[in-house]
């Protein structure tokens, strides 16, 4: 093994021919692209290597890698890419401009674009000189639509004291719509009665050129007459690895009750007291999974824990605490387990919960019911009715079991099983309801997007009557 600039034990890991082996024509062809490729993965863009045959009693093969000079990277480019830039590849892969290239992994690169959300597909990077004889990473990338709806409709048949009725979630997510990584999101959702909710949420990966991706988000929720609830949350987060991300957050709320809230109940409390609170905390998110639409093998994992101070409006006819500690802890779990054939195992959970501290005298007057968490739907626990139930603590395990079609179509069965904790809340005492769910689905891969339909019932609802969830998903 002889190299002119780079040490030679270096190159000896990844020559395939090894002494006293046959010498094999592919095993020499193999070692002279290894070769070739770890001297490039150094930045010498111009190496390449020779095998030098000397015929005797055995076979004497000497490996020349010829390096040339080693440059410094000027530059990424995207072939494919619209809208995304070579600054913006630069950024999202970790490398430096202008830098030397040192133990180049381009697996890694790969993987970094594609968890970036900028693109459909990336592929193998690879170094090369342009036209004027600069360094450059050259990548064929496909971009995915600037712009995604995602709407999830469902419909309520008509029961006792109430007619049929249509709800669900429209969501538009823009992703890199100018090239820099930058997202924004927009959600409308429509739950039964005069209930509804808006959310808009806008990040950037490298706020101020820096690695650190910055979001701000705002949340409105409209409860017919009961209260109106509003939020606005930023945070600041590092990837810390690949898939991983760590984050720091913060957030201001309110609550106003309306005509219905204010209204005094027996115990002289009103149904929803005028609030305001801080919150702050830590959040922590992993995905690695082959694909996003239709998994078959991963991890995905996101958990949040905040610390918070809420300040209620005082009450002149009882003495009650009007700034009482909180915390909150979310958390979503999902493992993808591919089986035989083409049969797919799904396991997960979700969770949330509200703690109060004990500041105050009964668990009634600790929670209010603006503060609380609405669960059960399409998104939440399917087979009941949306944000039906309303609990301090909620949370379901799921299983499924998915058998692929082809692409990212699969059909689907699955289980849930809900557990929902509300606490007293005036007169009415404190429960813990055990809800399971069932059903069937499927989802299909179209021309025009994603259709996804599910299926779902629960132990009270006879077959005929089950909910049904149409989800649409298409690119602008």
């Amino acid at each position: 093994m002889v190299a002119d600039s780079f040490p030679s034990e270096r190159y000896r890991s990844v020559v395939a021919a090894q002494e006293g082996e046959p010498a094999r024509a592919e095993s020499i062809e193999a070692t002279l692209g290894a070769l070739t490729a770890l001297a490039r993965s150094e930045g010498f863009a111009d190496a390449r290597a020779d095998a030098e045959l000397e015929p005797g009693d055995s076979l004497a093969v000497t490996f020349r890698v010829r390096e040339g000079p080693r440059l410094g990277l000027d530059r990424v480019v995207l072939r494919g890419a619209r809208r995304a830039t070579g600054e913006f590849a630069l950024r999202a892969s970790g490398l430096v401009a202008g830098q030397p290239v040192r133990g180049l992994d381009v697996e890694r690169v790969r993987r970094d674009l594609e968890e970036s959300g900028a693109f459909a597909q990336v592929g193998t990077p690879r170094l090369a000189r342009d036209a004027e004889g600069r360094l450059v990473l050259d990548v064929q990338v496909e971009e995915g639509p600037p712009g995604i709806v995602d709407a999830v409709l469902g419909y309520l048949p008509p029961s006792a004291g109430r007619s049929g009725e249509v709800v669900g979630t429209a969501r538009v997510d823009l992703a890199s719509p100018f090239g820099g990584g930058r997202a924004l999101a927009l959600a409308l959702d429509r739950s039964p009665g005069l209930a509804s909710s808006f959310s808009a949420a806008a990040s950037d990966p490298f706020v101020f050129d820096l690695p650190v991706r910055a979001a701000l988000a705002f949340e409105g929720e409209g409860r017919d007459s009961t209260y109106n609830r509003q939020r606005v949350g930023a945070e600041a987060g590092v990837r810390v690895a690949p898939g991983l991300t760590l984050a720091l957050t913060a957030s201001r709320e309110g609550v106003q009750p309306g005509q219905a809230g204010t209204r005094a109940g027996p115990d002289g409390l009103p149904r929803v007291r005028r609030s305001s609170a801080w919150f702050g905390g830590v959040a922590l998110r992993y995905v690695a999974v082959d694909s996003r639409l239709a998994p078959t093998r991963g991890l995905v994992l996101a958990t949040s824990a905040e610390q918070g101070v809420r300040s209620r409006e005082a009450l002149d006819s009882l003495a009650l605490p009007t700034r009482v500690g909180q915390q909150r802890l979310d958390a979503t779990a999902r493992v993808y387990v591919p089986l035989a054939g083409r049969l797919v195992g799904v396991i997960g959970g979700d969770a949330r919960l509200l703690l109060t501290d004990r500041g105050e005298t009964t668990e009634a007057t600790r929670y209010d019911e603006g503060e609380l968490f609405r669960f059960g739907g399409a998104t939440s626990l399917r087979g009941y009715d949306e944000d039906t139930f309303l609990g301090n603590a909620v949370g379901r395990a799921l299983a499924e079991l998915r058998a692929g079609l082809g692409g990212d179509t699969y059909a689907f069965a699955f289980g849930d099983l809900g557990a929902v904790r509300t606490p007293t809340l005036g007169e009415t005492p404190g429960e813990t309801r055990w809800l399971p769910g069932y059903g069937v689905g499927a989802q299909l891969e179209t021309g025009l997007g994603l259709v996804a339909i599910t299926y779902a019932l629960n132990p009270d609802l006879p077959a005929s009557r089950g909910k049904v969830h149409l989800r649409l998903q298409f690119g602008l």
